[in-house]
């Protein structure tokens, strides 16, 4: 049996890591991830609803980022696999909140609308560390402030943020459990905010910055009997053309673990339950509000 460490860099580019020459993050086996989805969009929430379930978007139910708080809207939300239906968006959001007596307002997913298990219920000891489409207790809003006070104060909350999450990964790294995800938002919310202003440098600070970081999660994996050790990504960025998002996801891991294949997003859970060889859960998944 295996001790499994997930941390996901969200948005970090795999030609990225290579253009920039990361030391940390490319461990021993280092590739692409198969992030395709059947549907259009490449996004976040639903691309870890994949990874952490083993199912597409027909399995698990999360399509996108967000979805109705009711219910009625959030079936007829389904239709957002289909093109067209995704370009009238922005118009759905603005007509829903139009109907009497119904709800239109938009959350984002977590756990409880999955509709397929993740391997954090099939692996007793684990701990999820807001991850996206399953944790519910974390939240930090960046766009009010960036909107309202401009990009150095969001990039403050940020890294405020990422910084706590950074303090909690260590903590429960020196705690018994047989899996641990983390989730790291920075890199994407960094290429959106500088990449299209044109500020290159503050993109690549940035992923030297993460690289640094994995060396500190490696160091202390080995301390705490950490034998699998994986970092990836959902997505690479940018591509404007098509809306920021592109198909360069990576992924590394400091044993072999597919080999020359190249893995779908789906078969990063099998692979895991297979590593900790836990088939069942005992014991609730920890989560910490903030």
């Amino acid at each position: 049996m295996s001790k499994v460490l997930v941390v996901a860099f969200d948005g970090v580019d795999k030609e990225l890591i290579e253009e920039f020459k990361l030391d940390n993050i490319p461990q021993k086996e280092f590739g692409t991830i198969d992030n395709s989805t059947d549907v259009t969009t490449i996004v976040t929430y639903e691309l870890f609803a994949s990874f952490i379930t083993g199912g597409t978007w027909k399995d698990h139910g999360v399509i996108g980022l967000t979805r109705p708080e009711n219910n009625v809207l959030n079936s007829l939300e389904n239709l957002r696999s289909i093109d067209l239906f995704q370009r009238t968006n922005e118009v759905r959001k603005k007509l829903y909140n139009l109907v009497p007596l119904i709800d239109g307002e938009f959350r984002r997913y977590n756990k409880k609308d999955l509709d397929s298990e993740t391997f954090f219920e099939k692996i007793a000891s684990s701990k999820a560390i807001d991850v996206p489409s399953y944790n519910l207790g974390y939240s930090v809003e960046l766009m009010p402030i960036l909107e309202k006070y401009g990009l150095k104060e969001a990039e403050k909350e940020l890294d405020r943020f990422t910084n706590w999450k950074r303090w909690e990964l260590f903590d429960e790294m020196e705690k018994d459990h047989d899996l641990i995800m983390a989730h790291f938002h920075k890199p994407d919310h960094i290429h959106h905010w500088y990449w299209e202003v044109g500020k290159m440098d503050k993109v690549e600070e940035t992923y030297h910055e993460m690289d640094e970081f994995a060396g500190e999660i490696l160091e202390k994996a080995e301390e705490n009997g950490f034998d699998t050790v994986i970092f990836m990504s959902d997505h690479g960025l940018p591509d404007v053309e098509n809306g920021g998002h592109n198909e360069n996801a990576f992924y590394s891991c400091n044993h072999e673990l597919f080999g020359d294949e190249t893995p779908h997003i789906t078969d990063f859970n099998d692979k895991i339950l297979d590593l900790t060889d836990r088939e069942s859960a005992g014991d609730v998944v920890e989560e910490i509000n903030i």
